[in-house]
């Protein structure tokens, strides 16, 4: 309770001073945007020799990582033909003598007379694009060279089996990557789980033993700073 007029001059100071800081503090304090990526696609075509490679930029100034999940849809695989015709012709071959000149004299030997011939044949090739569905198998997933197939395949407890829509076609049922993070650090492998969910241009590479197409639906949002 103020007892003195002094005093309650003290108390009106000291509120005036509280709120003038208040006030400041809340104009120079700065709110955090999100970048919140629902279902976004990427397709890519990879075989035997060379992985599916995708890139998912993460923002330099992310504050926290909230979701980072996909989706993987393997289907046939396309490729484009040209239009021109392919086509050979006769083609003989001769063989009728064989001669050498010395400085003594002339020497002519006569094989016995005869031709090598190919038939004539065209192989007709139509234009366009085509679809060859895919025989792979062994599927394997990585971020960053860090091997996660097998952190993926105990989430749903199956893995990818040929063409179709994996782990789920339902909503909600997607490969989680900060559970796959999180399973690193139980382990203690914490550059790991820190190449998975730190800022950056990830590396995402699917391979397999034989050409395939995969569309990667990506999952994605962080908060990062309001610049």
């Amino acid at each position: 309770m103020v007892k003195t007029f002094d005093e309650a001059i003290g108390v009106i100071a000291e509120n005036t001073y509280l709120n003038k800081k208040n006030i400041d503090q809340k104009d120079r304090q700065r709110r955090h945007n999100f970048v919140d990526m629902y279902g976004v696609e990427y397709t890519r075509q990879g075989d035997g020799g060379s992985p599916a490679t995708f890139y998912i930029s993460i923002s330099t100034d992310m504050v926290y990582l909230e979701r980072f999940e996909f989706k993987l849809i393997i289907q046939p695989f396309v490729s484009t033909v040209s239009s021109n015709g392919i086509q050979s012709t006769t083609v003989t071959v001769n063989s009728r003598s064989l001669s050498a000149n010395y400085n003594y004299g002339s020497v002519t030997l006569s094989p016995n007379p005869h031709n090598h011939t190919t038939n004539a044949h065209t192989h007709n090739v139509v234009s366009g694009v085509s679809m060859t569905h895919t025989t792979a198998s062994d599927f394997r997933v990585s971020i960053e060279g860090v091997d996660i197939t097998a952190y993926l395949m105990a989430q749903y407890g199956s893995w990818i089996s040929g063409e179709g829509v994996y782990p789920s076609i339902d909503i909600g049922k997607e490969y989680d990557i900060l559970e796959v993070a999180s399973d690193l650090v139980a382990e203690g492998r914490m550059d790991d789980a820190d190449k998975l969910t730190s800022s950056g241009y990830k590396r995402v590479e699917i391979s397999s033993d034989s050409p395939f197409q995969v569309t990667l639906v990506n999952y994605l949002k962080y908060s990062h700073m309001n610049r």
